[in-house]
């Protein structure tokens, strides 16, 4: 979502930390997959437990299928594949333990599950309040909504990795994170990293 910027580390840190709630196991889940898989809201609404479950221990790579993606349809293409980081798995297992609780452990359940609607995920507007009333609550400055704090967080942190250990004659790291945030071509992806217009700059004209 144009307008909405990144956190860096130490805000992410905080507003992760700062969640509380009946939800909250749910909106961690939630909030650390975005954040480390670069997954759009909706892509991650549409998780169910076997995509991220198996045998009862965390998957190691999720898989978003083609029709649940931006501007995809079934059929027309294969879905996005990406692994999942250490980090993901206690959340992820802790969500799916509170999900069995209530009795929401089927492979066809969905993972992200609403309270109020029986098998069926929270839609963006209640993982918006889920998300961002941390964020209000910490005071973190500027426009942070859901893409911001997950999606556009994922793409800074992989950035900042990249640039940092680059080096002459490996590729160049654009053509990387294109990759792992899934955009189409570098066009679109030079326009979605808007936020790091100066970084870039420096470190390649620096360097």
């Amino acid at each position: 979502m144009k307008g909405c910027r990144p956190l860096d580390k130490k805000e992410w840190t905080l507003v992760f930390h700062s969640v509380r709630g009946p939800n909250r196991l749910r909106t961690k889940a939630l909030m650390i997959l975005g954040r480390k898989t670069g997954f759009r809201v909706s892509e991650l609404l549409s998780l169910r437990v076997r995509d991220l479950i198996h045998d009862g221990q965390v998957r190691q790579a999720v898989t978003v299928e083609r029709q649940s993606m931006k501007g995809g349809k079934a059929g027309k293409a294969s879905g996005r594949t990406v692994p999942l980081h250490p980090d993901v798995v206690k959340h992820v297992l802790a969500h799916y333990e509170d999900l069995k609780g209530r009795g929401y452990w089927r492979p066809d359940d969905f993972f992200f599950q609403s309270r109020a609607k029986g098998n069926k995920p929270i839609d963006r507007v209640q993982a918006w309040r889920d998300c961002v009333e941390p964020v209000k609550r910490r005071g973190v400055e500027g426009k942070v909504g859901t893409h911001g704090l997950m999606r556009k967080t994922f793409a800074k942190d992989k950035l900042d990795y990249l640039t940092a250990n680059w080096v002459p004659g490996k590729e160049v790291p654009f053509h990387v994170l294109q990759r792992c945030t899934g955009h189409k071509d570098q066009k679109s992806l030079m326009a979605y990293i808007e936020f790091a217009d100066e970084d870039v700059h420096d470190a390649f004209m620096n360097s």
